[in-house]
């Protein structure tokens, strides 16, 4: 086992930390939106109009299939400036919803706060990540590290190749380091 396998670690389950707080983070704040929307009335308004733009997005691929089939009008059907390319960016399930989502700031909501919460607990589980690279960068050798990882909850098994070392406690937030529930 070497040290720099043992810090490659210390990335990977950060990552896959991070990755799972912005998931569940990102779950409630869509859920958040979807209820905004709900309650406005919006939803229904949206698919009506999502319906209208699909029915559109048809009848406009007719017309210009009809007209570059005309041997007096030859409409080039290719041209990225045409009636179905102008109509295509709206077309297909939930394009619109998707653009009322993202246009929206949600300012006067509790979707800013939603946000909030997201990026510190993001933050708090890079400082914990960032407090156990310290402490790694600052001991001697893997089986140091190692001593110190599984001291703190961290199950090294993938990289360790059969060692036995003694736990260390160390001051940290620990709720923060496995918070996607995985520690390897």
């Amino acid at each position: 086992m070497k040290k720099r396998a043992l810090m490659d670690f210390i990335d990977v389950v950060e990552k896959k930390a991070v990755k799972s707080v912005t998931e569940r983070h990102d779950k409630i704040i869509i859920e958040a939106k979807e209820d905004l929307f709900e309650i406005g009335g919006f939803n229904k308004r949206i698919e009506d109009i999502q319906n209208l733009t699909n029915s559109l997005q048809i009848e406009a691929q007719k017309l210009v299939l009809d007209m570059s089939d005309n041997v007096c009008i030859g409409y080039p059907s290719y041209n990225s400036n045409d009636l179905l390319h102008s109509i295509n960016s709206f077309t297909g399930k939930d394009k619109i919803k998707g653009q009322m989502f993202y246009k929206s700031d949600f300012s006067g909501s509790s979707i800013p706060l939603l946000a909030k919460a997201k990026n510190l607990e993001i933050d708090e589980v890079r400082k914990n990540y960032n407090l156990v690279r310290y402490v790694c960068n600052n001991k001697s050798n893997a089986n140091e590290i190692a001593e110190y990882l599984e001291g703190i909850g961290f199950d090294i098994s993938s990289v360790r190749k059969g060692d036995d070392c003694v736990a260390l406690s160390v001051k940290l937030d620990k709720s923060k380091l496995f918070v996607c529930g995985d520690n390897k």
